[in-house]
């Protein structure tokens, strides 16, 4: 696993579902992950869905500890509150490498609107949308 990953976002073993930042722009991340047989999120060697939704989620929280970091900030807070549409093309076997790749569509106030895929190389094993409710760090001070 990237150590960066840890300064980036809160979570941490067993729930740390990211293991490496592969690309980022101003709206969208590319993110690694490799399920082990014994990781949080597997059952009779296949990733739950609700573990690859979790990678997604995650992977916006790494693309926003990377613009906090470069704003010299804390991160703000994030809640899953929405799984939209989210379609599962096909099961995952542990120890298969898959890229999530999350994207910034919308932001209406503090929700923010989340467009992405989970790929197992070319095959896309799911896509679907977030809604995560932003809790500004520094609105709570006040």
């Amino acid at each position: 696993m990237d150590n960066k990953i840890e300064r980036l976002i809160p979570h941490r073993p067993p729930i740390l579902m990211v293991d490496k930042l592969l690309h980022y722009d101003s709206d969208s991340a590319l993110t690694e992950k490799t399920f082990k047989d014994s990781d949080y999120g597997v059952k009779d060697g296949l990733v739950l869905e609700s573990a690859l939704v979790e990678c997604m989620a995650q992977s916006v929280a790494v693309k926003e500890g990377i613009d906090a970091e470069a704003n010299n900030r804390k991160p703000d807070t994030g809640m899953l509150v929405s799984v939209d549409n989210f379609d599962f093309f096909s099961s995952v076997q542990s120890n298969t490498r898959l890229e999530i790749y999350a994207e910034k569509t919308d932001q209406i106030g503090s929700c923010v609107i989340i467009d992405g895929e989970i790929r197992e190389g070319e095959k896309i094993v799911a896509k679907g949308g977030l809604k995560i409710f932003i809790i500004d760090i520094e609105q709570q001070k006040t």
